[in-house]
């Protein structure tokens, strides 16, 4: 079985999203809440709740507002909400991108 929780591998930016690939990924999964989890931003830092969709071992985000994401934040909150897990139901521990 699993041993880790989904684990960011790489971080690839593209227009209007920003794609998070993570290794300890399979059944990739994210669980509904009263958001994704995920937070991304432009160079201006700013950052909004994102729409995230799950594709394989990767997460692609996009929010309204956000038209050149850099970086990527989640479960970065006092009270983060976790969404993301592997088919071991082991949760993707809180990160930020640079």
């Amino acid at each position: 079985g699993e041993f880790s929780g989904p684990t960011i591998q790489k971080v690839t930016k593209g227009g209007a999203v920003i794609q998070v690939a993570f290794d300890h990924a399979d059944g990739l999964e994210i669980r509904p809440a009263k958001h994704s989890g995920f937070a991304i931003a432009g160079r201006d830092g700013k950052f909004a709740w994102a729409d995230a969709s799950v594709v394989g071992n990767t997460v692609v985000l996009s929010a309204p507002g956000v038209k050149e994401p850099t970086q990527v934040r989640y479960g970065w909150d006092d009270d983060p909400v976790v969404t993301l897990f592997n088919k071991e139901g082991l949760p993707a521990v809180p990160f930020r991108t640079k």
